[in-house]
């Protein structure tokens, strides 16, 4: 096709305007920073390893470290329009993934589990720049909670937020889970590759569960690795899901990794909740070795007395109807897969933390 696309507005941003905005730095104080708990340490940055440790951590994470998945910033306002403008660190594209979903932001209204979602906000193909704004005047210029979601595959730097001229942004009120779920895992616990950061599952279980969550999900690079089971173990968290076999080389690396992973984790936290989970991939019948070793971690866990550790078996996460439509590629989720691993996940954790009003 020669030219330029013609049709439907709808695909096309308006060209943005700074003019009627104030811009505050997400650093302001105004702003609850959630997903990066080393951010005070790593000066600021949205990076979620300690820059400090790169030395030890296996340089392959490196670079994954600087994606934000699990990233998010809450405010309240009044301001009947939301701006983002930031800076990404990569003009990177996957081919199985959409621009939205890897570099773009999600802007949310709405408190508690009651948030809906308002615009996603992407970069032109090659382009570093993230602007664009979101229309929320049908709030009525009402004081509203806002949440923007960071992007699943990318950075963000220098990023500011946008209001109405006259409007301030302020703290919001707290969640009802506000220690955080962490999520350890493969590209899956990545994000990759649902279309935008709201539909990422653990984002999904984040607004079902009005829970704060850490995302540690890294492409092709959770391996397991005792230095992050040491370090997730010095965090401060409320519960652990983990499910990284996609990403051991081999079934006899998951068997030396799987249940160590478990038990340093469970030496630094000896109450929380640990959810161990298998592969999401749509045959039945794959990788069933893989899931016999993590079952065998759980029972070993439970005949050692633990009674605070959980197996689920990802298989059965997609369901049986139209599970073929669940990933791009058999393997990693879209928003549909993303969904009803969040719906598999979501009776579990409920009922762990002890939800009263489940959604179901």
């Amino acid at each position: 096709m020669n030219g330029e696309l013609s049709g439907d507005k709808n695909f096309f941003e308006p060209e943005f305007s700074e003019e009627g905005f104030s811009f505050y730095d997400v650093h302001c104080g105004r702003f609850q920073i959630s997903g990066f708990p080393y951010l005070e340490e790593n000066e600021g940055e949205f990076l979620r390893l300690p820059k400090k440790e790169f030395d030890r951590i296996p340089e392959n994470l490196h670079t994954l470290a600087h994606v934000n998945s699990g990233g998010c910033i809450r405010f309240m306002t009044n301001s009947k329009r939301i701006a983002v403008k930031a800076d990404l660190y990569s003009d990177w594209d996957l081919s199985i993934m959409a621009r939205s979903g890897m570099s773009g932001v999600d802007i949310y209204i709405g408190a508690n589990r009651d948030k809906r979602f308002v615009k996603n906000v992407s970069n032109l193909l090659g382009n570093q720049k993230l602007n664009g704004f979101a229309d929320i005047g049908d709030q009525g210029g009402t004081y509203s909670e806002v949440t923007v979601y960071f992007p699943l595959y990318n950075q963000l730097e220098n990023f500011y937020i946008g209001l109405d001229e006259g409007c301030e942004p302020f703290f919001p009120i707290e969640r009802a889970f506000e220690k955080p779920i962490l999520f350890y895992g493969s590209s899956i616990t990545q994000g990759g590759c649902t279309d935008r950061p709201g539909n990422a599952y653990f984002n999904m279980l984040s607004r079902w569960l009005d829970a704060n969550i850490i995302g540690l999900g890294f492409a092709g690079n959770a391996k397991g690795e005792q230095l992050i089971a040491e370090m997730i173990g010095e965090l401060d968290i409320s519960m652990m899901v983990y499910d990284y076999d996609h990403n051991t080389p081999t079934p006899m690396h998951l068997m030396e990794t799987h249940y160590p992973f478990y038990e340093t984790v469970r030496k630094y936290h000896p109450e929380i909740p640990i959810i161990m989970v298998t592969r999401p991939d749509v045959s039945y019948d794959e990788h069933q070795i893989n899931k016999k070793i993590i079952y065998r971690s759980y029972q070993k866990a439970k005949a050692n007395g633990d009674e605070n550790v959980y197996f689920v078996d990802g298989s059965r996460l997609f369901g049986d109807w139209g599970r073929d439509e669940c990933t791009v590629d058999n393997c990693h989720p879209n928003a549909l897969g993303s969904f009803r691993m969040a719906e598999g996940l979501y009776p579990l954790m409920a009922e762990i933390l002890g939800v009263e009003d489940r959604l179901f």
